[in-house]
């Protein structure tokens, strides 16, 4: 009986590997392009900056910016 249901469920498992049509696939999210109407307008930033705590609106941070200090590797520390 034991047998018959791990068959079963390993049948299950692996029939969406075997008809890739049976597997859900989702769709593309839409693009935006932004500089259509109505787009908020962002400010880049300076490299290495953060926006203040009471400004309002929509920044690009930029790729060399300080990483989460919880992200760093820090020497010593198993990870």
């Amino acid at each position: 009986m034991g047998t018959t249901r791990s068959r079963v469920a390993l049948l299950i498992c692996l029939s969406p590997a075997v008809n890739p049509m049976m597997a859900q696939t989702r769709p593309t999210p839409p693009m935006r392009d932004p500089n259509t109407p109505g787009y908020v307008a962002a400010k880049e930033l300076p490299d290495g900056t953060v926006p203040p705590s009471d400004a309002d609106g929509n920044f690009v941070i930029g790729p060399t910016h300080t990483p989460a200090l919880e992200m760093v590797v820090h020497e010593g520390v198993p990870r």
